[in-house]
Protein backbone atom coordinates (compact mmCIF):
# COMPACT_ATOMS: atom_id res chain seq x y z
CA UNK A 1 0.00 0.00 0.00
CA UNK A 2 1.40 3.44 -0.90
CA UNK A 3 2.55 5.43 2.11
CA UNK A 4 0.16 8.27 1.25
CA UNK A 5 -2.75 5.82 1.48
CA UNK A 6 -1.56 4.68 4.92
CA UNK A 7 -1.36 8.31 6.03
CA UNK A 8 -4.89 9.01 4.74
CA UNK A 9 -6.24 5.95 6.57
CA UNK A 10 -4.61 7.04 9.84
CA UNK A 11 -6.06 10.52 9.46
CA UNK A 12 -9.54 8.98 9.26
CA UNK A 13 -8.89 6.85 12.35
CA UNK A 14 -7.50 9.83 14.26
CA UNK A 15 -10.59 11.88 13.44
CA UNK A 16 -12.80 9.09 14.76
CA UNK A 17 -10.82 8.10 17.87
CA UNK A 18 -8.44 10.97 18.56
CA UNK A 19 -4.65 10.91 18.57
CA UNK A 20 -3.05 7.99 20.43
CA UNK A 21 -0.31 8.70 22.92
CA UNK A 22 1.93 5.96 21.51
CA UNK A 23 2.19 3.78 18.42
CA UNK A 24 4.02 0.46 18.40
CA UNK A 25 5.19 -0.47 14.92
CA UNK A 26 7.23 -3.10 13.14
CA UNK A 27 10.36 -2.49 11.09
CA UNK A 28 9.99 -1.84 7.39
CA UNK A 29 7.99 0.51 5.18
CA UNK A 30 6.55 2.94 5.97
CA UNK A 31 7.81 2.84 9.55
CA UNK A 32 11.51 2.10 8.83
CA UNK A 33 13.57 1.36 11.94
CA UNK A 34 14.76 2.89 15.19
CA UNK A 35 18.38 2.17 14.18
CA UNK A 36 18.65 5.06 11.70
CA UNK A 37 17.04 8.38 10.89
CA UNK A 38 13.24 8.07 11.03
CA UNK A 39 11.44 8.47 7.69
CA UNK A 40 8.96 11.23 6.94
CA UNK A 41 6.04 9.07 8.06
CA UNK A 42 7.47 8.62 11.56
CA UNK A 43 8.43 12.32 11.75
CA UNK A 44 4.83 13.20 10.86
CA UNK A 45 3.50 11.12 13.77
CA UNK A 46 6.12 12.52 16.14
CA UNK A 47 5.15 16.06 15.14
CA UNK A 48 1.56 15.24 16.09
CA UNK A 49 2.72 14.29 19.58
CA UNK A 50 2.68 10.50 19.17
CA UNK A 51 5.50 8.50 20.75
CA UNK A 52 6.99 5.95 18.36
CA UNK A 53 7.88 2.49 19.68
CA UNK A 54 9.67 0.20 17.24
CA UNK A 55 9.59 -3.56 17.80
CA UNK A 56 12.90 -5.38 17.52
CA UNK A 57 13.24 -7.25 14.20
CA UNK A 58 11.68 -10.73 14.11
CA UNK A 59 10.08 -10.33 17.57
CA UNK A 60 6.29 -10.60 17.10
CA UNK A 61 5.96 -11.39 20.81
CA UNK A 62 6.64 -7.71 21.51
CA UNK A 63 3.30 -6.99 19.82
CA UNK A 64 1.45 -10.06 21.06
CA UNK A 65 -1.92 -8.37 21.69
CA UNK A 66 -2.09 -6.91 18.21
CA UNK A 67 -0.95 -10.17 16.60
CA UNK A 68 -3.67 -12.03 18.51
CA UNK A 69 -6.27 -9.43 17.52
CA UNK A 70 -5.26 -9.73 13.86
CA UNK A 71 -5.66 -13.49 14.03
CA UNK A 72 -9.03 -13.22 15.75
CA UNK A 73 -10.42 -10.69 13.28
CA UNK A 74 -8.98 -12.66 10.38
CA UNK A 75 -10.79 -15.84 11.44
CA UNK A 76 -14.04 -14.01 12.23
CA UNK A 77 -13.87 -11.94 9.04
CA UNK A 78 -13.61 -15.01 6.75
CA UNK A 79 -13.40 -13.15 3.40
CA UNK A 80 -14.04 -16.40 1.50
CA UNK A 81 -17.73 -16.19 2.49
CA UNK A 82 -18.15 -12.66 1.09
CA UNK A 83 -19.39 -12.06 -2.45
CA UNK A 84 -17.14 -9.07 -3.11
CA UNK A 85 -14.94 -6.46 -1.43
CA UNK A 86 -17.89 -4.25 -0.50
CA UNK A 87 -19.58 -7.16 1.29
CA UNK A 88 -16.34 -8.02 3.06
CA UNK A 89 -15.91 -4.41 4.23
CA UNK A 90 -19.44 -4.39 5.63
CA UNK A 91 -18.85 -7.71 7.35
CA UNK A 92 -15.55 -6.50 8.81
CA UNK A 93 -17.23 -3.38 10.22
CA UNK A 94 -19.66 -5.67 12.03
CA UNK A 95 -16.83 -7.92 13.26
CA UNK A 96 -14.89 -4.97 14.65
CA UNK A 97 -17.98 -3.69 16.46
CA UNK A 98 -18.60 -7.11 18.00
CA UNK A 99 -14.95 -7.48 19.00
CA UNK A 100 -14.91 -4.04 20.64
CA UNK A 101 -18.39 -3.75 22.16
CA UNK A 102 -19.79 -7.28 22.64
CA UNK A 103 -17.03 -9.87 22.89
CA UNK A 104 -16.18 -10.81 26.48
CA UNK A 105 -12.97 -12.86 26.74
CA UNK A 106 -12.97 -15.71 29.23
CA UNK A 107 -11.80 -14.54 32.63
CA UNK A 108 -12.29 -10.81 32.12
CA UNK A 109 -16.10 -10.61 32.01
CA UNK A 110 -16.02 -7.24 30.27
CA UNK A 111 -15.79 -5.96 26.73
CA UNK A 112 -12.87 -3.96 25.45
CA UNK A 113 -14.95 -0.80 25.41
CA UNK A 114 -15.96 -1.37 29.05
CA UNK A 115 -12.35 -1.93 30.08
CA UNK A 116 -11.08 1.13 28.24
CA UNK A 117 -13.89 3.72 28.31
CA UNK A 118 -11.37 6.52 27.80
CA UNK A 119 -11.06 5.46 24.15
CA UNK A 120 -14.52 6.88 23.48
CA UNK A 121 -13.68 10.18 25.19
CA UNK A 122 -10.14 10.79 24.01
CA UNK A 123 -9.20 14.37 24.86
CA UNK A 124 -6.54 14.37 22.11
CA UNK A 125 -9.01 15.33 19.39
CA UNK A 126 -7.84 15.59 15.80
CA UNK A 127 -9.17 17.17 12.64
CA UNK A 128 -7.38 16.76 9.35
CA UNK A 129 -8.24 20.31 8.26
CA UNK A 130 -6.59 21.65 11.42
CA UNK A 131 -3.51 19.45 11.29
CA UNK A 132 -1.16 22.29 10.44
CA UNK A 133 -2.05 23.95 13.74
CA UNK A 134 -1.70 20.71 15.72
CA UNK A 135 1.62 19.76 14.17
CA UNK A 136 4.59 20.98 16.24
CA UNK A 137 7.95 21.00 14.48
CA UNK A 138 9.69 21.49 17.81
CA UNK A 139 8.68 17.93 18.80
CA UNK A 140 10.50 16.62 15.73
CA UNK A 141 13.60 18.67 16.49
CA UNK A 142 13.73 17.52 20.09
CA UNK A 143 13.33 13.90 18.98
CA UNK A 144 16.23 14.16 16.53
CA UNK A 145 18.55 16.18 18.76
CA UNK A 146 19.88 13.32 20.98
CA UNK A 147 20.55 11.00 18.02
CA UNK A 148 23.92 10.14 16.53
CA UNK A 149 24.02 8.15 13.30
CA UNK A 150 27.05 6.60 11.56
CA UNK A 151 27.81 7.28 7.93
CA UNK A 152 30.60 6.01 5.66
CA UNK A 153 32.22 8.70 3.53
CA UNK A 154 32.27 7.87 -0.17
CA UNK A 155 35.31 7.96 -2.45
CA UNK A 156 34.43 11.48 -3.51
CA UNK A 157 34.07 12.70 0.08
CA UNK A 158 30.30 12.62 0.52
CA UNK A 159 27.69 10.99 2.72
CA UNK A 160 24.03 10.36 1.93
CA UNK A 161 21.24 11.66 4.12
CA UNK A 162 17.57 11.21 3.24
CA UNK A 163 18.61 10.39 -0.31
CA UNK A 164 20.70 13.53 -0.76
CA UNK A 165 24.49 13.74 -0.94
CA UNK A 166 26.34 16.05 1.46
CA UNK A 167 29.98 17.08 1.28
CA UNK A 168 32.39 16.01 4.01
CA UNK A 169 35.71 16.30 2.19
CA UNK A 170 37.92 13.94 0.20
CA UNK A 171 40.32 13.75 3.13
CA UNK A 172 37.68 11.62 4.88
CA UNK A 173 37.13 9.23 1.97
CA UNK A 174 36.46 5.70 3.27
CA UNK A 175 36.22 6.87 6.89
CA UNK A 176 33.26 6.51 9.23
CA UNK A 177 31.82 9.76 10.51
CA UNK A 178 28.91 10.55 12.78
CA UNK A 179 25.86 12.62 12.03
CA UNK A 180 23.79 14.58 14.52
CA UNK A 181 21.04 17.18 14.37
CA UNK A 182 21.43 20.67 15.84
CA UNK A 183 17.93 21.64 16.99
CA UNK A 184 18.90 25.26 17.65
CA UNK A 185 20.19 26.04 14.14
CA UNK A 186 18.23 23.29 12.28
CA UNK A 187 21.42 21.88 10.81
CA UNK A 188 23.03 18.51 10.16
CA UNK A 189 26.39 18.34 11.90
CA UNK A 190 29.01 15.85 10.73
CA UNK A 191 31.64 14.87 13.30
CA UNK A 192 34.58 12.51 13.58
CA UNK A 193 34.62 9.67 16.10
CA UNK A 194 35.89 11.99 18.85
CA UNK A 195 32.99 14.41 18.38
CA UNK A 196 34.99 17.07 16.57
CA UNK A 197 32.84 18.96 14.11
CA UNK A 198 33.96 18.59 10.50
CA UNK A 199 31.22 20.39 8.60
CA UNK A 200 27.56 21.31 8.91
CA UNK A 201 24.76 21.71 6.41
CA UNK A 202 21.30 23.24 6.65
CA UNK A 203 18.65 20.60 7.39
CA UNK A 204 16.28 21.72 4.65
CA UNK A 205 14.24 18.52 5.02
CA UNK A 206 13.06 19.37 8.54
CA UNK A 207 10.13 21.67 7.79
CA UNK A 208 6.43 21.40 8.58
CA UNK A 209 5.52 21.39 4.89
CA UNK A 210 7.90 18.65 3.80
CA UNK A 211 7.19 16.38 6.76
CA UNK A 212 3.39 16.68 6.59
CA UNK A 213 3.45 15.96 2.86
CA UNK A 214 5.96 13.09 3.30
CA UNK A 215 8.58 14.74 1.10
CA UNK A 216 11.55 14.53 3.46
CA UNK A 217 13.59 12.06 1.41
CA UNK A 218 14.90 13.08 -1.98
CA UNK A 219 14.36 10.29 -4.53
CA UNK A 220 17.64 8.94 -5.82
CA UNK A 221 18.15 8.97 -9.58
CA UNK A 222 18.66 5.53 -11.14
CA UNK A 223 22.26 4.30 -11.26
CA UNK A 224 24.18 4.21 -14.52
CA UNK A 225 23.63 0.46 -14.76
CA UNK A 226 19.89 0.86 -14.22
CA UNK A 227 19.73 3.68 -16.75
CA UNK A 228 21.36 1.41 -19.31
CA UNK A 229 18.65 -1.18 -18.72
CA UNK A 230 15.76 1.24 -19.05
CA UNK A 231 13.60 0.73 -22.16
CA UNK A 232 14.38 3.00 -25.07
CA UNK A 233 12.00 5.91 -25.60
CA UNK A 234 9.46 5.48 -28.40
CA UNK A 235 10.43 6.90 -31.79
CA UNK A 236 9.12 10.37 -32.55
CA UNK A 237 5.80 10.56 -34.34
CA UNK A 238 5.52 12.52 -37.58
CA UNK A 239 2.19 13.80 -38.70
CA UNK A 240 1.38 15.24 -42.08
CA UNK A 241 -0.64 18.41 -42.32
Amino acid sequence: MPVAAVQAALRRFFEQWGLPERMRVDNGAPWATWADLPPAFALWLIGLGIQMIWNHPHCPKENAKVERCNGLIGSWGDPATCADEAAWRCHMAHVVTVQREQYRPAGSGSTRQERFPQLATNARRYRADEEAEQFDLERVKQYLAPGRWPRLVSKIGQITLYGKAYRVGRAWSGEQVWLRFDAVTTAWVIEDRTGKELVRHAAEQITVERIRHLRVAQPRPPSKKKRQNLPAPPPPQHYSA
